[in-house]
């Protein structure tokens, strides 16, 4: 504001732009989704180093932010080591109504001790100062570390997945479940490949509605949920939920033939044919070869 002295502005504008630089940093992991996504494929265990190194960062902007509010260090400390745990609660907190995402205990963990570290270098004196840093680093290792352990297996069994090796997946996706991993995402994969490596159908359901239950909205789980239910020869049943999944995600990439299907086992031809043919429209697909396929036994295809 022009009316303000130059050392006001300037304290304002740095402000400003510290401000901006928390909020960009916080929903970095949302708007880098995809990519973090591939790097934990890749990597396992890896998003809980980088939570480590983001809350640090965001206890200093934090810091700077007070400091340029007048507090003194104490004071400016003790609050921005109080909002980083809050920021990190709230963020968390709202991977509930992402798509695609859950609460994990472990990367409230992972920002606690990024926290903690940044408050030990910069507000710590004397030997507490090593200490307090050499703890929250530590911290911060066997987090991410106890991750990868724990989510190797997933990751192996996704990357089975992607190959359409649906047995070695089933098996790796098993061993994580021994492993304790308890996630919608797994239960989700679980079912998929069960049903997808011609396996026990109606041990699909069970895991499909498992996931569902701890993300009921979720389109790609409805997805599964209702496929599994075709599969166990409920294709009554299988519609409803399909056509939730459709309608949240109408691009996605099996929906189609997954609807002709429920649709020609309820004799439904019409309808059949019409997702049959729509699903011709994404050729990248497996599903799109079985849809040709189900429009030649139907005596449709041209």
């Amino acid at each position: 504001p022009a009316g303000l002295a130059p050392d006001r502005r300037r304290n304002v504008r740095a402000a400003v732009s510290g401000a901006l630089a928390l909020v960009s940093l916080v929903l970095l992991e949302n708007l880098a989704g995809p990519l973090l996504n591939q790097m934990v494929l890749r990597f396992p265990g890896i998003d809980k180093a980088l939570h480590f190194v983001q809350f640090a960062i965001v206890f200093a902007i934090l810091a700077y932010l007070l400091k340029l509010a007048g507090y003194d260090d104490r004071r400016r400390y003790a609050l921005a080591f109080a909002g980083g745990l809050l920021v990190a609660a709230v963020d968390e907190t709202a991977q509930m109504w992402g798509p695609g995402r859950n609460v994990e205990l472990a990367d409230l963990a992972a920002d606690a001790a990024g926290v903690a570290f940044a408050c030990s270098l910069l507000a710590a004196r004397g030997g507490n100062r090593a200490t307090v840093a050499a703890a929250a680093l530590a911290a911060g290792v066997w987090v991410t570390y106890h991750s990868h352990v724990a989510t190797r297996d997933f990751a192996q069994g996704l990357r089975y997945e992607r190959q359409h090796d649906f047995a070695q997946a089933r098996v790796h996706y098993a061993r994580a479940l021994a492993r304790g991993v308890r996630s919608p995402g797994l239960y989700n994969s679980l079912g998929w490949v069960e049903v997808e490596g011609n396996g026990d159908a109606a041990r699909a359901v069970e895991y499909a509605a498992t996931a569902l239950s701890m993300r009921p909205n979720d389109p790609d789980i409805l997805d599964t949920y209702g496929w599994a239910l075709h599969h166990a020869g409920r294709s009554a049943e299988a519609l409803a939920p399909l056509e939730k999944a459709y309608a949240a995600k109408p691009r996605m990439f099996c929906i189609h033939y997954h609807l002709g299907s429920v649709h020609l086992a309820l004799g439904n031809r019409a309808e059949a044919e019409r997702h049959f043919r729509q699903q011709l429209d994404r050729p990248d697909t497996r599903e799109a070869a079985f849809a040709r396929q189900a429009l030649e036994r139907m005596g449709a295809a041209r």
